[in-house]
């Protein structure tokens, strides 16, 4: 933690700072702007976030008015953690936006990457990958031969990036190196914080990796889990002088000796002893405080399980952990199905879909927000009159963003698992093909696939992910121009047929989804579907021939599912 900068307290810190600054005669406002910095990073620090920005934007006004690029760029990156803070993604990406603008005149380059690692991660949490991963790229290529130090900061920013995006196999190589890079580095640049920090994170990337079953996460072995314990042993060193970090050191060894399948007792103890916001306050790590949850409640130590979750609840999560609540009712839903609690399990795995869903819906309203702001280029418009330069980044810039609205206008009306149109998209088509003046007739099925909490039950909801994306695709590829299939939700699909038909063309895709090789997907799994079709004639309301679909996908569940019932 940055200690706080000594000041008047009968004075605000900014006026003192800005005094001293215009005081500076002898041309070295750099140390006044500098202690400015320091005083931002400590009431960060102090979760005094609304002071911290505060003080940020006075540094950017003053650092720009000294022409001091370096730490312009460090105020604009102390500036966007605050907004990071706050969860306000919006104003932290226009924020960083600004700062990269000073960027060919900086001289450091550990403050270029963490303004630039600010930007990549506020994409990452908004879903971006593709503008992540560029800006990733952004920094590996600035000129880092000269700087041991920033090569460490680099690969510390891309870990956390990667671990955004859920890419932990990255995320456990870009620490690994971090350390490399810091244990080759000078005493005084091995600060007890950095040697603490960088092997929690470390520790918590393999553990994250372990209990996380998707491709990128590779196979966590027993050697990776002793790597694990010796990174710890070696945190667990200097951990007294980094009092900020022991929680994230103690959940981390109780995870891994879960793992292990060697609980301590006096660990678990000792992390219930905790203050519940001390445990809110763990950031990265209430994944791992999940992942215990579960194994122990496998193991059958449900009692603590439920103890640990109730440390966590979601009304106590900071307001930007939006994302970890629908993993905390998951996590609830395991544990609950390990007491036998099925019903209580199942109302639990419901919250956590629900609450996936509002978080997506909400990074949608942030990305539309940060594209409505950024379609704002009048202000631009005006400063880049000043120079032939400042026009053509004006002309590249509105390009950019009408890609950028093209590709979320798109995504609007996009299921994101399955890659079909979403009932938004449906309800578009429905609503143009009614004001159409010409009475037509139209089929409308719907698909829902047998057995579904099955597959989600037995061979888990990534496995039911997979499935769900296959039978996307199978629809995707079997409609015909004019057609439109869509994710209704759940495992529920319909589609709308341009022309009313008989049952071989859904019989088609039926045989489709039966013959699948689904053991590429799952050894042993194997997926059918049912189907209702009705016709829909367009003077008839949509919702009538939606109902009649909807009582003959019923009649096939009864008839034995598998099968196509058009009447």
């Amino acid at each position: 933690m940055t200690p706080a900068m000594e000041t008047d307290t009968t004075v605000p810190p900014s006026v003192a700072v800005m005094d001293r600054l215009d005081a500076s005669s002898d041309g070295r406002p750099a140390l006044c702007l500098r202690s400015l910095l320091d005083q931002a990073s400590a009431e960060e620090d102090l979760d005094n976030v609304p002071e911290s920005i505060r003080l940020s934007e006075l540094g950017v006004m003053l650092a720009r008015k000294a022409d001091k690029a370096d730490l312009v760029i460090d105020f604009y990156a102390t500036l966007a953690r605050g907004h990071a803070c706050s969860n306000d993604w919006p104003t932290l990406v226009t924020r960083c936006e600004e700062g990269l603008d000073w960027l060919p005149r900086a001289t450091n380059p550990a403050a270029s990457i963490r303004l630039i690692g600010m930007l990549a991660l506020a994409y990452a949490s908004l879903n971006r990958a593709d503008r992540a991963v560029g800006l990733i790229r952004q920094m590996k290529s600035l000129p880092l031969e000269l700087s041991a130090d920033a090569h460490y900061i680099l690969a510390t920013k891309v870990g956390e990036i990667h671990f955004t995006l859920g890419r932990y196999a990255a995320t456990i190589e870009d620490y690994r190196r971090a350390i490399v890079i810091l244990d080759s580095l000078d005493p005084e640049a091995q600060s007890p914080f950095r040697i603490a920090f960088v092997r929690i994170y470390y520790a918590n990337a393999i553990l994250t990796a372990a209990s996380t079953d998707t491709s990128d996460s590779g196979t966590c072995s027993v050697e990776d889990l002793d790597q694990v314990l010796q990174r710890i042993a070696e945190a667990a060193v200097v951990i007294d002088d980094v009092p900020l970090l022991r929680n994230d050191l103690t959940i981390a060894r109780g995870h891994c000796l879960a793992l292990l399948g060697e609980p301590d007792p006096a660990l678990k103890s000792s992390v219930l002893a905790l203050a519940n916001k001390d445990v809110t306050a763990l950031s990265w790590s209430l994944e791992s405080v999940f992942a215990w949850a579960v194994i122990e409640a496998t193991r059958g130590d449900v009692a603590f399980a439920r103890a640990l979750l109730a440390k966590c609840e979601p009304e106590t999560l900071p307001a930007s952990a939006t994302a970890l609540v629908s993993g905390w009712y998951h996590a609830m839903g395991d544990v609950l199905t390990a007491a036998g609690d099925h019903a209580g399990a199942a109302a639990a795995y419901r919250t956590s879909i629900v609450e996936d869903r509002r978080h997506r819906d909400r990074q949608t309203a942030l990305v539309f927000e940060m594209a409505e702001r950024a379609s704002r280029v009048d202000e631009v418009a005006e400063r880049a009159r000043e120079t032939e330069d400042r026009a053509d980044h004006l002309a590249r810039t509105n390009a950019s963003l009408a890609a950028e609205r093209e590709q979320l206008a798109r995504s609007a009306y996009e299921d994101p698992l399955t890659g079909l149109g979403n009932r938004r998209l449906l309800e578009h088509r429905i609503a143009t093909l009614r004001a159409d003046p010409r009475l037509q007739t139209y089929a409308i099925a719907i698909g829902d696939v047998d057995h579904f909490k099955s597959v989600n039950d037995r061979f888990s909801h990534q496995i039911g992910d997979k499935v769900l994306a296959v039978v996307g695709g199978i629809l995707a590829r079997s409609v015909r121009n004019g057609d439109l299939a869509v994710r209704w939700g759940g495992e529920e699909f319909v589609i709308l047929f341009n022309a009313r038909i008989g049952t071989r063309r859904l019989e088609a895709v039926r045989r489709a989804v039966e013959a699948w090789d689904w053991s590429t997907v799952a050894p042993g799994l194997a997926v059918t579907i049912s189907f209702g079709i009705a016709p829909w004639p367009t003077s008839d309301p949509f919702d009538k021939a939606l109902a009649l679909a909807d009582q003959r996908l019923y009649a096939a569940k009864a008839a034995g599912r598998n099968r196509v019932v058009a009447a």
